[in-house]
């Protein structure tokens, strides 16, 4: 029979070595899957790891789109070491989307001629005001003793938010102006 046993100290080389692991491990699955849909895995993976650092406007792309998963990572940490495991991340990320760009959008098309960071700080305290919203939503079930299967039941309520942010926040005018917002499409590697 095995039994997990807790060591007394953690293993320093195994904490530096288990990240890298665990990259090359994603790798070599990435390059199979690629490999099996009949692409260049080296090319692909090029992509995804080389192309986003060719240039400041690449970088400027990596950190818009990074920063609110760092953010969400940096909340749900929190959350954990607090001993709270379900906050609805998603929601909060969706919401929070919803209320920034919103109020983003409803500056700009007003014609107010408000200062820069003013219009910043306006759209960011709406988008926060907007994730915990949603994050008082996990709250309230929280405090009325709902069990956690029944707070993954909010995820059914992440299309409706999902769809609602796509429409609100302009995709269909984007995809009429011929831009496109769909992720890498790997047919073209």
């Amino acid at each position: 029979m095995i039994v997990l046993e807790k060591r007394q100290h953690p293993s320093l080389w195994m904490g530096y070595l288990s990240p890298l692991l665990s990259i090359a491990l994603t790798f070599v699955v990435a390059a199979m899957v690629v490999g099996a849909m009949g692409k260049d895995p080296l090319r692909v993976l090029s992509l995804f790891t080389l192309e986003p650092l060719n240039g400041k406007r690449a970088i400027g792309e990596v950190m818009l789109k990074a920063t609110p998963l760092i953010l969400c990572s940096l909340g749900l940490a929190f959350c954990f070491r607090s001993n709270v495991w379900n906050i609805g991340a998603e929601g909060q990320f969706l919401l929070g989307a919803i209320g920034a760009g919103g109020m983003a959008m409803w500056l700009t098309e007003t014609g107010l001629t408000e200062p820069g960071w003013l219009w910043v700080t306006q759209a960011l305290l709406l988008g926060a005001l907007a994730g915990a919203a949603w994050a008082a939503i996990t709250a309230w079930l929280r405090d009325r003793g709902m069990p956690m299967r029944f707070w993954s039941v909010s995820c059914l309520f992440m299309w409706p938010i999902f769809y609602s942010a796509t429409w609100f926040l302009g995709l269909g005018r984007t995809q009429k102006a011929g831009i496109s917002l769909r992720p890498c499409d790997l047919q073209t590697v």
